[in-house]
């Protein structure tokens, strides 16, 4: 290869790694990774921390995580979710209620498993990690962006 075919080739190779780099940052964008987004990956590893010492009744981790999930809670209640920042204003207020009043209910069941953890109650905790999943699933799907990869 000439030289200037190396040229052409190092170029092409530039371009497509810079618009791949770019439609990464895109899709990033879209996709909402924001302080939102990084709370809740942390509340999700701390439900799964406390699934696992729940399983052995390991009150202490238990405790533990769900402190932490209370103030992840109580923070993440704060934001707006990504997928309302596209909406009108109206239907953003609207989104942002509904996902502070689920937020709300969120922190009612932690302090409910605080309970739980105080009175040593295993039925109780896992009944109550049942509703927590179902109510964070619910959340999701009303308020969590859909992007290509999930």
């Amino acid at each position: 290869m000439n030289a200037m075919g190396l040229k052409k080739s190092l170029f092409a190779v530039s371009l497509a790694s810079a618009l791949l780099l770019g439609a990464t940052d895109v899709r990033a964008a879209q996709c909402g990774e924001t302080k939102l987004s990084e709370q809740m990956g942390e509340m999700k590893d701390h439900l799964k921390a406390y699934k696992d010492a729940a399983k052995s009744e390991d009150w202490a981790i238990m405790a533990e995580n769900r402190a932490a999930l209370q103030e992840l809670a109580s923070s993440a209640k704060k934001e707006l979710p990504f997928k309302a920042q596209s909406e009108p204003k109206a239907a953003q207020e609207k989104m942002q209620s509904n996902y502070q009043k689920g937020m709300t209910h969120l922190e009612e069941l932690l302090d409910n498993l605080e309970t739980a953890e105080n009175s040593k109650d295993a039925d109780k905790v896992m009944a109550l990690m049942q509703e927590i999943g179902k109510h964070t699933k619910k959340g999701h799907r009303a308020f969590k962006q859909k992007c290509d990869d999930e």
